[in-house]
């Protein structure tokens, strides 16, 4: 089934903010592997778009439309009250726009779910400690934590202009 692309008018059934073109042209610019069929590269959008849903309390403003399928795009409010398009690197984004960043971050979530299972069901986790001679392995998580998901900086460098600041933890002196 063909993708449904998101070009910031709120399009019913959206599932992707990029089309196949664009997530071939970004692999290929980068020579990073992608499969050849259709309805691979399909599924990968769908599954990256399902990551950046995920991340939606991270967003700066709010979705445009209470209506739209998707978080983007999305608007915010002035000093004034008045809706403005969220801002990026210092500048103002159009009302309607979905940012180059959310869709260059949505090619390369393709490119690591193609390899990663970047949102695992597992109760595997990470290695704290590990003896090979006796035999000897601890746990750097306890049981029933959640097991650690695979870093992906390249993601979170795109995606990092469209997020909410964090606050800076400060120390205060008593």
């Amino acid at each position: 089934m063909a993708l449904t692309i998101e070009d910031g008018t709120g399009v019913a059934g959206a599932d992707s903010y990029v089309t196949l073109n664009e997530i071939r042209t970004y692999a290929t610019n980068r020579n990073l592997t992608l499969p050849a069929g259709d309805a691979e590269i399909e599924a990968l959008a769908r599954g990256a778009v399902d990551y950046l849903e995920g991340r939606r309390l991270e967003y700066k403003g709010i979705k445009s439309t209470s209506t739209q399928d998707l978080q983007w795009p999305r608007t915010d409010l002035d000093e004034d009250g008045n809706i403005v398009g969220i801002e990026v690197d210092g500048y103002e984004l159009g009302l309607t726009a979905i940012p180059k960043e959310l869709k260059l971050a949505q090619c390369q979530l393709c490119v690591e779910i193609n390899t990663t299972d970047i949102l695992p069901t597992s109760t595997t986790y990470p290695v704290k400690r590990e003896k090979v001679d006796a035999i000897e392995t601890e746990y750097a998580v306890k049981l029933g934590s959640e097991p650690i998901l695979p870093e992906m900086p390249k993601v979170e460098g795109l995606l990092a202009p469209l997020l909410k600041p964090v606050p800076f933890l400060t120390s205060v002196r008593i």
